[in-house]
């Protein structure tokens, strides 16, 4: 029985590349000028109610 050993190293992406799945997904933030367009327009959306609706009776 031969056992192979390899040696990695980790600072080194070359030799130790991440696998697909744990990969973050690039995900497009939205500018900082829209977000304060937005914030401008409609604070409330930006602050989520503490309270919670009252359900009509």
């Amino acid at each position: 029985m031969v056992v192979k050993m390899n040696i990695y190293h980790c600072m080194n992406p070359e030799e130790n590349p991440n696998p697909q799945w744990m990969r973050r997904p690039k995900i497009a933030m939205p500018q900082q000028d829209d977000l304060v367009k937005q914030f401008k327009e409609s604070p409330d959306s930006f602050f989520p109610s503490m309270i919670p609706p009252a359900r009509p009776e």
